[in-house]
């Protein structure tokens, strides 16, 4: 299999054998093939630019087995109340947490790229762009119908609270905007909304509405009424 671009040192960091295994056994049943990339990074995960089998242009998601990420555990791993260790498990339920939101989410009818596969701690998904090239970040763009997305994105917010959870890390660099349509992005930090994490779906709220500071936007309070989860 080929690496593309990823310097030695990602490659050290990363293609542990239980990646490459894993990365095996997604090529074996017909969702992997060349690896190009990566096109996202960060302290982890991964993201790379394949082709399936059956030539579908794909996102492969992979979570880093290094433990440098955990020295300090995040906040909303602990909400999960999943006992939080160092090990192979950890990352792969992490990952399977990921998928379960985001293929919750396409369920929904959100714009979210098209979840194809999760296996340990690998996610496969529709890749939002052409022949490996990524679609843009909302950030970086500007000539776009604020109103319209705006509404597009509280309409998300607003279904995945009904459904009972939020994103948890919503932001411009966490939406892509392809084919003229906003994609909610990185659902690695999703949670259950309950009254210990209602701060999670306010952040959120306040994401958005910071982003969209130059056109009306919707208050809060307003939002946390209509979805009918605290009063």
């Amino acid at each position: 299999m080929s690496i593309g671009f990823i310097s030695k040192d990602f490659y050290n960091g990363l293609f542990d054998n239980n990646t490459a295994l894993n990365l095996r056994k997604l090529e074996g049943d017909g969702l992997v093939s060349e690896l190009k990339g990566p096109f996202g990074s960060g302290k982890e995960a991964l993201v790379f630019y394949t082709r399936s089998l059956d030539n579908l242009e794909c996102a492969v998601k992979i979570h880093r087995y290094s433990i440098n990420p955990f020295k300090k555990i995040p906040q909303y791993m602990r909400i999960r109340r999943k006992k939080v260790v160092n090990n192979l498990s950890i990352i792969n339920v992490w990952t399977s947490y990921e998928y379960k939101y985001l293929l919750k989410s396409y369920n929904l009818g959100i714009k979210v790229p098209k979840p194809y596969r999760q296996y340990r701690n690998i996610i496969v998904m529709k890749f939002l762009g052409y022949n490996g090239i990524p679609a843009p970040l909302l950030n970086e763009i500007n000539d776009f119908d604020k109103e319209r997305v705006y509404s597009i994105l509280l309409d998300s917010i607003k279904k995945m609270a009904k459904a009972g959870y939020t994103h948890g890390d919503l932001s411009a660099y966490n939406i892509m905007y392809f084919e003229d349509e906003p994609y909610i992005i990185d659902f690695s930090q999703s949670v259950k909304i309950t009254p210990s994490t209602k701060d999670y779906l306010i952040k959120d709220i306040n994401n958005l509405n910071a982003f969209f500071k130059e056109i009306k936007t919707e208050p809060v309070e307003k939002i946390l009424k209509e979805v009918g989860l605290f009063e």
